[in-house]
């Protein structure tokens, strides 16, 4: 449950674009960051989760962003251009499967000033397995066994999915009417 928790955590998605803008342009075209509602010294980061976290970048086994505990939305402009802390540590690395591996070589890859918006520091990992998603500081984090509504039986995953609709159904809602009255789909479930 601990990875659970902590992985929804380290998904969050920064969508940049290209600006073609030379580094020394300092003009940012991108909005502000929010203040948080709440104290700024407050991210309910998890101590337990490790020094930091690694979110794959997706687009290749060796790089990652770099989630640090102490900056939130509101506080990401201050650590633009700065160096991922990553010197000596050591990784596990998860993904669908559970552990993949523990990786041994994690580098700080220089930020890159020509993106319009604001965005966590960059990691090398080298020798990363493909498919990994999320890592973690070697013994902060344990796998949990997760199986998809895919692999049951055909009358165990629509009694499932029926249970989760019917959930999801009679939670309470805010009091904004555009959500009442929305019927609820299963598009993918997994027990642990």
């Amino acid at each position: 449950m601990h990875l659970f928790r902590t992985g929804l955590l380290a998904l969050v998605v920064l969508a940049c674009r290209d600006s073609g803008r030379s580094p020394s342009d300092s003009t940012r075209g991108s909005l502000p960051p929010i203040s948080a509602s709440v104290p700024g010294n407050s991210t309910n980061w998890d101590p337990d989760a490790g020094p930091v976290i690694l979110v794959s970048m997706g687009n290749s086994a060796d790089s990652a962003s770099v989630i640090l505990p102490d900056v939130s939305d509101s506080t990401i402009a201050a650590v633009q251009g700065a160096s991922a802390p990553v010197r000596g540590l050591v990784f596990d690395l998860f993904g669908r499967a559970g552990k993949l591996q523990t990786s041994k070589s994690v580098t700080a890859i220089p930020g890159d000033s020509t993106h319009d918006c604001y965005a966590w520091p960059l990691a090398g990992v080298r020798g990363a397995a493909a498919g990994w998603r999320v890592g973690f500081a070697s013994g902060h984090a344990q796998t949990i066994k997760l199986d998809s509504i895919e692999a049951m039986s055909s009358t165990d995953s629509a009694s499932l999915a029926a249970s989760l609709a019917r959930t999801a159904a009679t939670l309470p809602i805010a009091s904004d009417p555009t959500f009442k009255g929305l019927p609820f789909r299963v598009r993918s479930a997994y027990t642990f």
